[in-house]
């Protein structure tokens, strides 16, 4: 299971819980599982089924996963991701 922090705005659509865990070989593999229960999330992280939106910036391990693989950058059970809001 990968661990995911949520900051504090989108705690609102996954029942105020600030951590979630997901299991996958990728960001967008995690990040599928660990919003499967809750589709409130799951529109606000993607903009169709396999394209994460630009309006929540993802963090894998400090690095900013736009600079790495974007949503096919891989995970394993030592890395941490984290889910915050992009301000415009």
């Amino acid at each position: 299971m990968i661990k995911i922090s949520v900051s504090e705005p989108l705690r609102r659509y996954c029942s105020n819980a600030d951590i979630l865990f997901g299991d996958g070989g990728s960001v967008l593999e995690v990040l599928k599982d660990a919003s499967k229960d809750f589709p409130e999330l799951k529109k606000k992280l993607f903009s169709t089924e396999n394209t994460l939106s630009s309006r929540v910036l993802i963090y894998k391990n400090l690095k900013d996963i736009r600079f790495l693989q974007k949503e096919n950058t891989p995970v394993d059970s030592t890395a941490e991701l984290k889910l915050v809001v992009a301000l415009c």
